[in-house]
Order: structure tokens, then C-alpha cells, then sequence
């Protein structure tokens, strides 16, 4: 099973079902200057960004400017090795592997049919702002969608190691794990 949200931009015309509206961005600005933008798709985030940077410019009467990170590269691009269990991670896939060299604990392996490790717990919170269970197991390593018994089954130990990487106490892990249970209760089928 798959779920995500995906966000759109209110309809011009009255009465149109969810999947006739389309996945394209919207940007307004209010009388104070405000710029907002809404709806959009991951693939166009560059030419949103650019969109943006233009309206406020229009709106603030500035000179319009010549983006500087056109050709940039996102955090850690760079070649994917497909056959690598942590190619998602691009180039910080060494730098968790220094992690665990640095600290061979981190290399215990919480969860082997989603090669989760102790380190990419550590490395989420640290790198990758991860501040629930929630966080690491839905949105960092996508585990509650993959395989939701198994994230189930691990959240504890990750809730565990978060707590201490956060200094939170128990009462904020066991806040977490009734929560991810709750959550993670509606993606399974049994």
C-alpha cells in the first residue's frame, strides 16, 4: 500500500473532482507585499523558486536578479550506486559509513529487510532534522510505507535511540511510540 498527500491549488471553476485539478502552482500576493505559494509538484520546485524570487521582486520593485543556483546540485547528488541498500542517501551514504567507523555500535542492524542501521537514526537526527519517530520511519527512510509490521516492530528502539540523541526523556518516547502506533496501525491490511 501506497498513501501520500499530494497539494493542490484551489479550482477556478465550481465543482471539479480532485483528480481533474491540476498539480501546476499557484502564487498571490496580498496588498502587504506577502507572497504565497501553494499547490506545486517536487519535479518544478526550481522554476516555483524562480516564480517566487520574480514576484517578489515585482512586488518590492527590485531589478530582477539572475539566479545563482540554477546548476547547482542538491545535498548530496552525485553518481548513485544502485546496488548500494543506502543509494537514496547519495554522497552522505560515506559519511554515515565514517559514522560508523567512527562508533562500530552504529552498525547493528535494526531492521534487515529495510537495511535500517543504528547510525541512520543518528545521522537523521543530527543531518536531517528528524525530531519524531514519525519523522525517521515515515518521511527519512519511508519504512511505515514499505513494510508497516516491520516499522511497528522497530519504533521502539528508534524511539529509544531519538530520546537519547534529543535528550528527551521516557515520557516523551513512550509519547512517541503511542503516536507512531496510532499512525502506523491504519497502513496495515491485517
Amino acid at each position: 500500500m501506497w498513501a501520500g498527500l499530494r497539494p493542490l491549488a484551489t479550482p477556478e471553476e465550481a465543482g471539479q473532482q480532485t483528480r481533474e485539478i491540476s498539480r501546476n502552482d499557484k502564487i498571490m500576493v496580498a496588498a502587504s507585499g506577502l507572497v504565497t505559494i501553494i499547490g506545486g509538484k517536487w519535479a518544478t520546485y526550481r522554476r516555483m523558486a524562480e516564480d517566487v524570487i520574480r514576484q517578489m521582486e515585482k512586488a518590492l520593485g527590485r531589478t530582477r536578479t539572475t539566479s545563482v543556483t540554477h546548476d547547482m546540485p542538491l545535498h548530496g547528488a552525485g553518481q548513485a550506486d544502485w546496488n548500494d541498500p543506502w543509494y537514496f542517501y547519495g554522497s552522505d551514504a560515506a559519511a554515515i559509513r565514517d559514522l560508523i567507523s567512527a562508533q562500530p555500535v552504529l552498525q547493528e542492524a535494526l531492521s534487515t529487510s529495510l537495511h535500517i542501521r543504528r547510525a541512520q537514526v543518528i545521522w537523521g537526527v543530527r543531518h536531517e532534522m528528524a525530531c519524531h519517530v514519525e519523522d525517521f520511519l515515515a518521511r527519512r527512510t519511508r519504512a511505515l510505507f514499505l513494510y508497516a509490521r516491520e516499522a511497528l516492530r522497530i519504533a521502539p528502539v528508534i524511539a529509544a535511540i531519538m530520546a537519547r540523541e534529543l535528550q528527551q526523556d521516557s515520557s516523551w518516547e513512550q509519547r512517541q511510540l503511542e503516536s507512531f502506533t496510532a499512525l502506523a496501525k491504519s497502513y496495515l491490511l491485517s
